[in-house]
């Protein structure tokens, strides 16, 4: 492999960290550096794995565009809809709570936040809801293009990742720019996790890929729990370490911490998560470009489908522990 398929993803990535350095020292306007600052890590994701695997950029554009235009609908659609059935489901449930709590004559405050709905579809959804509906949505954009080959079923996933995670992060960016003055850091943060979208669509698009030339569903099973795990956490680790930053100073006792050691805490948190993401993107594209079997190309998901689930579900349960007491210490966390 010449050095020269990596000039691409390095000028990507050249552009990326430039345009943060002018929007931070340049008395200009930010706003066309946000929009760099939030395509910019995404596409360098891509580009990067289409490098190390030795792919068409040019091939990829049709399956990031449907990630950019029509996954994000779809992943807005499904993931109301389940939202509604989860607190169809989780009401009942939660009255049958309150007065059993009501009974034992517990504390009202207490009462309040642990027969609320809305907390435990809030749980539901930051553990479940969305790493599944959007990992089972992203990869449309590889399986609609009917890939031949393992590389391109991965590449074609890795686009369409990466074309919503542009969505994603510009309207992340530019919330944050239009309503606060933090749209900087949120897009340097979510940067850290270029690849955690692009790894999702690939893994479960190859997944699907090898699971239907080797007849093996647990092969795409596999590979999706996994997608949805990495995905999760990343979700967990940013949603529970920016809400204890916003109630720290509520709490009797106080968790105390400063805005900087809560953002090297959150930043942490997301590179070890951000570094995995990236460095399985790497791994996998190295193994479609040697065009390995089907059966080898997810080493150790195809004969382990229960034993991945059990991970992932392991892996989405941690996530409720710090939530819960997120929720059990700070009422107020339920009015956000």
């Amino acid at each position: 492999m010449t050095r020269s398929r990596y000039l691409l993803p390095g000028a990507a990535l050249a552009a990326t960290l430039g345009s943060v350095v002018v929007a931070l020292f340049a008395p200009i306007d930010p706003g066309p550096f946000l929009v760099v600052a939030a395509i910019g890590p995404p596409v360098t994701a891509l580009l990067l794995a289409a490098a190390v695997s030795g792919g068409a950029s040019r091939s990829l554009v049709p399956s990031a565009l449907i990630g950019a235009v029509a996954v994000p609908a779809l992943v807005l659609i499904a993931g109301g809809a389940l939202a509604a059935v989860v607190f169809g489901l989780v009401e009942p449930l939660a009255q049958a709570g309150r007065d059993l709590l009501d009974e034992l004559r517990v504390d009202p405050t207490l009462l309040g936040v642990l027969s609320s709905p809305w907390a435990l579809v809030l749980l539901v959804h930051l553990a479940v809801v969305a790493p599944l509906v959007e990992e089972a949505l992203k990869p449309i954009g590889s399986l609609a293009r009917r890939p031949a080959t393992a590389r391109d079923a991965f590449l074609f996933g890795v686009a369409a990742g990466a074309g919503f995670a542009v969505v994603e992060n510009l309207l992340y960016a530019s919330g944050w720019f239009l309503w606060g003055e933090s749209w900087l850091a949120v897009a340097l943060l979510r940067s850290v996790g270029a690849a955690v979208h692009p790894l999702g669509a690939g893994l479960v698009s190859l997944g699907v890929w090898a699971a239907l030339r080797r007849r093996r569903p647990g092969i795409a099973l596999s590979s999706f729990a996994a997608a949805a795990a990495v995905h999760g956490l990343w979700n967990g680790s940013i949603a529970v370490t920016l809400v204890l930053f916003n109630e720290r100073d509520f709490v009797a006792g106080g968790l105390g911490g400063t805005a900087l050691t809560w953002g090297v805490t959150l930043a942490v948190l997301l590179v070890l998560v951000g570094g995995a993401a990236l460095a399985g993107l790497v791994g996998l594209a190295r193994r479609v470009a040697g065009d390995e079997a089907p059966d080898r190309l997810l080493p150790g998901l195809a004969p382990s489908g229960p034993r991945a689930i059990v991970a992932w579900a392991s892996a989405a349960a941690l996530l409720l522990a710090p939530a819960a007491i997120l929720i059990l210490e700070f009422p107020d966390f339920l009015a956000l």
